[in-house]
């Protein structure tokens, strides 16, 4: 990848995981977490999450979520997912959070955060199963 602009394209133009090249979102991925935290680009790694809350990827989406979480400084990024579009993974990252000892994201309770997602009319229904489960365990 040459450049943010080029890394963000492609983040966005994926089309899924039944018709997107999952090797090169891989790639793509793995670039755009190699570079300095930067909104934009959370944000076309997040719309991966929020335009296909239900899916894995097929292991790939797990590519996304551990770069973010070893770059660090997603938290903003990963807030303003939520509010824009719930996914399965916003929600596990979430309780990753809750996991390490992490009650806040952004000064919002991320138990707040799950049970919001649990509830919220944007989610797809594995999206509120998932969060209600984090929730319970919680």
């Amino acid at each position: 990848m040459d450049t943010k602009q080029e890394i963000i394209a492609l983040l966005h133009a994926f089309p899924g995981q039944e018709e997107g090249n999952l090797e090169q979102l891989d790639e793509v991925a793995a670039a755009a977490v190699s570079l300095r935290q930067d909104g934009e680009l959370d944000a076309a790694l997040f719309s991966v999450f929020e335009r296909y809350p239900d899916e894995d990827g097929y292991g790939v989406y797990w590519s996304i979520l551990h770069g973010l979480e070893a770059r660090g400084d997603y938290e903003s990024g990963l807030l303003a997912s939520v509010r824009r579009k719930p996914s399965v993974f916003a929600a596990t990252m979430l309780n990753r959070l809750c996991n390490t000892g992490h009650d806040t994201c952004c000064g919002v309770a991320t138990l707040d955060l799950l049970i919001e997602i649990s509830r919220s009319a944007d989610a797809s229904e594995e999206t509120k199963r998932t969060a209600a489960g984090f929730v319970e365990l919680h």
